[in-house]
């Protein structure tokens, strides 16, 4: 499945709009399993500051499993994308007529002056997908 702006950056404050936008799309496609919105914080100690270990900074998962995209699952995904520090966010899912297969959606954080490298995974987002493939035994090939 393609997304017409995929890799494409998005006006600040639209991110969140381009993800509904993207899974009400994505849930037009019949057959689709697995849909999983996956938001990458970063950790925070108790005085509120990112935690560092080994000088980098640690991040923190938290996986939505979605099965459709209706006003209550919306305020959900807008309560965890309302969270500060927002890292990375990913939606993962099985393609229909592709067993075995992942498909995959990131939207880019904007950072002026940053280029978008379209196609790269961070090494925590990969560390994500590899998680989603697991639970869901799916092979290493990605669609």
């Amino acid at each position: 499945m393609k997304f017409a702006d995929e890799g494409k950056p998005q006006p600040a404050g639209t991110q969140f709009l381009g993800l509904v936008d993207s899974l009400i799309d994505l849930f037009k496609e019949p057959g689709v399993e697995n849909v999983e919105v996956i938001f990458v914080n970063y950790t925070l100690d108790e005085k509120g500051e990112r935690v560092v270990e080994d000088n980098q900074h640690v991040v923190e998962f938290h996986a939505m499993h979605i099965r459709g995209i209706g006003p209550e699952v919306q305020a959900e995904l807008k309560k965890s994308y309302a969270k500060d520090l927002l890292v990375s966010l990913l939606v993962l899912w099985q393609p229909p007529a592709k067993p075995g297969k992942l498909g995959t959606l990131k939207f880019h954080p904007v950072v002026p002056g940053k280029p978008i490298e379209a196609g790269r995974f961070e090494m925590w987002e990969q560390e994500v997908i590899a998680g989603y493939m697991q639970r869901h035994n799916l092979d290493s090939g990605r669609s």
